[in-house]
């Protein structure tokens, strides 16, 4: 069976990098698609996806473009319908609510839809989207909050036809399983991330 992962961008560790390097141990041989990709950034981290068959897109060959990760949400649905997955049986996303990786193509549609199936793991919906909190308070300048309104309108329409390319959800939480039938109107099976059990914590008593 051939397969293939797909991430947001890599340019940080966190819990979803953490996900996906999980994800890679399952599947050792599947090439990992994804719109930039800056092990400078990644630190000790940054050994994890060296030997990784990582494939990007368009925009990890423009000058600086890892410092212009928040600007590039705007163009990042063209990063992603950019990889043709067609020739794979399985596709698995890693959503981390940054960008939109579930426009991926996939295989020919055939009687029972397409001969390539799309499995998401969600971290979360896009949260500047939906109004959660997020690092950045654009919301504080004028100019910004307007701008980004309009844009993030736009923005929740493309989310929603990149759900629509998903056949099945997988949510990492109860929480996020709510946000993707509230957002999505999908049903999720929720399996929570891996967790490092050989860490042992000091319980004080108080």
């Amino acid at each position: 069976m051939r397969i293939a992962l797909v991430h947001d961008y890599i340019k940080e560790y966190g819990g979803a990098e953490r996900v996906l390097s999980e994800l890679h141990k399952l599947f050792p041989d599947a090439p990992i698609f994804t719109s930039i990709y800056a092990p400078e950034y990644l630190g000790p981290h940054k050994e994890v996806f060296e030997k990784m068959n990582i494939r990007t897109s368009f925009l990890n060959f423009i000058p600086f473009g890892e410092k212009l990760i928040s600007i590039f949400r705007l163009i990042s649905p063209l990063a992603f319908l950019s990889f043709d997955l067609s020739k794979f049986d399985v596709i698995i996303v890693s959503q981390t609510g940054a960008y939109f990786p579930n426009l991926v193509r996939k295989g020919p549609s055939t009687g029972s839809g397409y001969s390539t199936k799309l499995i998401c793991y969600t971290h979360t919906p896009p949260r500047y989207l939906y109004g959660y909190m997020t690092a950045r308070e654009w919301q504080k300048n004028i100019l910004m909050k307007i701008f980004g309104s309009i844009a993030n309108h736009f923005l929740r329409m493309v989310d929603y036809k990149a759900s629509e390319n998903v056949d099945y959800f997988i949510a990492n939480s109860e929480e996020v399983r709510a946000r993707i039938q509230k957002f999505y109107r999908r049903d999720a099976v929720v399996i929570n991330p891996p967790v490092e059990t050989s860490i042992k914590y000091k319980v004080s008593s108080i």
